[in-house]
């Protein structure tokens, strides 16, 4: 992320994550969904570009996002990175 994001461009962040929660349950179901492990940012480099507040900018809508879903749905929603270990 090279550029300031403004709040607006925030909430859109936030916005659209919950539209990807709500299809991923809609389509899938609470309980698959329930199984599963996601990621904030999952760039193919595995490097997040911006600065560590416009990270944490990201993650807090990302998690708001997450919260609304659950409420709204009754779900569980799995934040985090899946470790494999040789």
């Amino acid at each position: 992320m090279r550029r300031r994001r403004g709040d607006s461009d925030l909430e859109k962040w936030g916005a659209f994550n919950e539209a990807i929660f709500a299809h991923a349950i809609e389509r899938y179901g609470k309980e698959e969904v329930a199984k599963w492990l996601w990621e904030i940012w999952n760039e193919a480099s595995g490097e997040f570009d911006g600065t560590p507040g416009q990270f944490a900018d990201l993650s807090e809508q990302v998690y708001l996002a997450k919260e609304r879903i659950e409420k709204a749905y009754g779900a569980r929603i799995l934040m985090g990175l899946e470790i494999r270990r040789a």
